[in-house]
């Protein structure tokens, strides 16, 4: 073993190959970050997706950029999406999906600093709802993310 570390150490470029080799067979991801957002009225933001067909309705959120750290990545998801300014508070449940590639859903319970602005092209339309009220057809992850914040923010307030 000392052999092999002795000439990595004087051929980097030969651990970077090696390295790139091994990141070949392995699970390639993408990630996603969705925010829970409630109103002084316990009721909480859902959004109409433009391209969500089958469940059009659902929480406001969206893709996570390289290196982006994924606090930020909500905070200015909502902030595109919705003209809303939020802060991240805490993170309320994962999920992997598996399709053709393997997805990571990333929800926050998030703290809205404002009001809801004009929506971008992907919602057509928002609403806030109480939770006994949320729509059949919602992706399943979304509702227990919903579920799961409502308890944390229960369980925090006065």
């Amino acid at each position: 073993m000392r052999k092999l570390a002795n000439l990595l150490r004087h051929f980097p470029h030969l651990t970077h190959f090696l390295i790139s080799l091994y990141r070949l067979g392995r699970p390639r991801f993408s990630a996603g970050v969705t925010g829970v957002v409630f109103n002084a009225a316990g009721e909480v933001l859902l959004v109409e997706h433009a391209f969500h067909g089958s469940n059009p309705w659902g929480l406001p959120g969206g893709w996570v950029d390289r290196a982006e750290q994924l606090d930020e990545a909500i905070v200015r998801e909502l902030q595109e999406e919705l003209q809303l300014t939020v802060q991240a508070e805490n993170v309320v449940h994962t999920q992997l999906s598996k399709g053709w590639r393997y997805h990571i859903h990333i929800t926050f319970l998030c703290t809205a600093q404002g009001d809801v602005g004009e929506l971008s092209p992907e919602l057509l339309a928002f609403r806030w709802l109480p939770i006994e009220d949320l729509p059949d057809k919602m992706p399943s992850f979304q509702r227990q993310a919903i579920l799961k914040a409502s308890q944390l923010r229960s369980a925090c307030l006065p």
